[in-house]
């Protein structure tokens, strides 16, 4: 939960802007994301991580396995990104309705 910024609580000369600590204290590191922000993350493709960041082997076999099933016949109904990738596992979890 974030608390009050106002000027009584880490604004001294109430300029309205954040010291430099509540900046990086409000950013979420990519180390403390969770498997649900990782895929929202990674849903333009533009993350070149492994889906193996979020999901274990086993999981990722299943997402495997349940692909061929969400992708339609068309190119635009297929799943775009490489296989294993992190954007690869959001676009099944999305087509799954999560």
């Amino acid at each position: 939960m974030l608390r009050d910024l106002s000027a009584a609580s880490g604004k001294p000369d109430g300029s309205g802007r954040l010291k430099k600590t509540e900046k990086r204290r409000l950013e979420p590191s990519a180390k403390k994301l969770s498997p649900r922000q990782q895929l929202v993350q990674a849903r333009d493709g533009a993350d070149a991580r492994s889906a193996g960041v979020a999901f274990k082997p086993e999981e990722i076999e299943t997402l495997k396995a349940v692909n061929p099933r969400l992708e339609g016949k068309t190119a635009k109904q297929k799943n775009p990104h490489p296989q294993h990738s992190l954007a690869w596992a959001a676009w099944i979890v999305a087509r799954l309705g999560g």
